[in-house]
């Protein structure tokens, strides 16, 4: 990947950046607020995918029966579709039914194609993650370097991608047109539960069965994990989520409108009673002061710090030496992830501190969970 050194976002911007796009991502859950959230998105609206054609491999439409004219000649067999009419956040899209110049306009955007099978030739890294480029490595393409609040649509243009692919935020929203005549965008909500997103995306690629099979084989894991926890704990352990950021101080992940708070519900866990308050939905995250800090202790202590965006800045604070819960450093990145690898790496993490040897996965750990959890 090429250096970002010459266009490193000042503080604020990043604040202002990463806060809106990387942060604000995490709004994925999983219930009826999240869902409403999806319906009622930036664009006003986020409809269930529409084929023109039926559903199921590509290109698998039967040849029409011909019939006899009266010079007696015959028809040619209908062709195989070439395209299929998906409706989404920007409106409606032909797609083509066999892509293969995939622009993927974000990392998260990437980790969804490559969870149904398919490789974009070119990922745009966004979201400023840490934890992409070995993925992207390891799948054979090497990440560029992009601003959403300064997009590249020309040079996207130069590429001739035969489908875009990206979340909805409000700044591509904004520039929707100019990106489809980059190419065919297809835009999913990222205020949807992170199964809902996934199936999206599969039905705009026609890939329905392929997600069908992903999200079942997650929600296994969870029923397994959340099983576990059952019999190892006599009453529910309440768990808490913290971080704190570059340029801002600490804050909370809220049990609503979060992936993360909807998979501790998901697994029977408790949240703190400050962590199960309102938030805004354009950005679900309970900001704090150091001085109350242990109103967000709990059992179990998850702080955001992957030394990236997140920094390591919440062990400083003077109160926390003051929690009495099991503390464990873990990768904001995944934790505020609404992708289903970052769910993955959610559950080993909560595994693994609660069941386990206490040993959360690193940056180190990326590309070897990557490839169990592709099987």
């Amino acid at each position: 990947m090429k250096s970002r050194t010459n266009r490193r976002p000042s503080p604020f911007v990043r604040v202002a950046l990463a806060l809106s796009m990387v942060l604000m991502a995490a709004c994925g859950g999983d219930g009826g607020d999240q869902t409403e959230a999806a319906d009622t998105g930036a664009s006003g609206s986020a409809s269930s995918a529409s084929a023109s054609e039926p559903s199921g491999s590509a290109g698998a439409s039967a040849p029409a029966a011909t019939e006899a004219t009266d010079d007696d000649s015959t028809d040619e067999p209908d062709a195989a579709p070439e395209f299929r009419t998906i409706e989404h956040l920007g409106g409606t899209t032909d797609v083509p039914v066999d892509p293969k110049n995939i622009l993927a306009l974000d990392e998260y955007s990437a980790f969804q194609l490559w969870d149904l099978g398919f490789e974009p030739t070119t990922v745009y890294a966004s979201l400023l993650t840490l934890y992409t480029e070995p993925v992207a490595n390891e799948m054979g393409v090497e990440l560029t370097e992009h601003l959403l609040a300064d997009p590249a649509i020309e040079a996207a243009a130069a590429i001739a991608p035969d489908l875009i692919v990206s979340f909805g935020h409000p700044v591509t929203l904004e520039r929707y047109d100019l990106w489809s005549e980059a190419g065919p965008m297809f835009l999913y909500s990222d205020a949807a539960p992170w199964q809902e997103q996934l199936t999206r995306v599969g039905e705009a690629l026609g890939a329905e069965d392929v997600a069908a099979q992903r999200i079942a084989g997650i929600d296994a894991e969870i029923a397994r994990i959340a099983a576990e926890i059952d019999a190892a704990f006599e009453t529910p352990p309440t768990v808490s989520i913290m971080g704190s950021g570059e340029g801002f101080g600490p804050f909370a992940a809220p049990a609503m409108l979060t992936t993360s708070g909807a998979l501790l519900d998901q697994l029977g866990l408790d949240r703190p009673d400050a962590q199960r308050v309102e938030v805004n939905p354009a950005l679900p995250l309970i900001f704090f002061s150091e001085e109350t800090l242990l109103d967000h202790d709990a059992d179990f202590v998850f702080v955001l710090a992957d030394g990236g965006f997140y920094g390591d800045g919440m062990g400083d604070l003077p109160l926390f030496p003051s929690l009495t819960g099991t503390t464990a450093n873990v990768s904001g990145e995944f934790w505020l992830g609404t992708f289903p690898f970052a769910v993955s790496w959610i559950l080993a993490d909560i595994e693994a501190v609660l069941l386990g040897d206490g040993v959360t996965r690193t940056g180190a750990d990326v590309v070897d969970h990557w490839n169990a959890y592709r099987g």
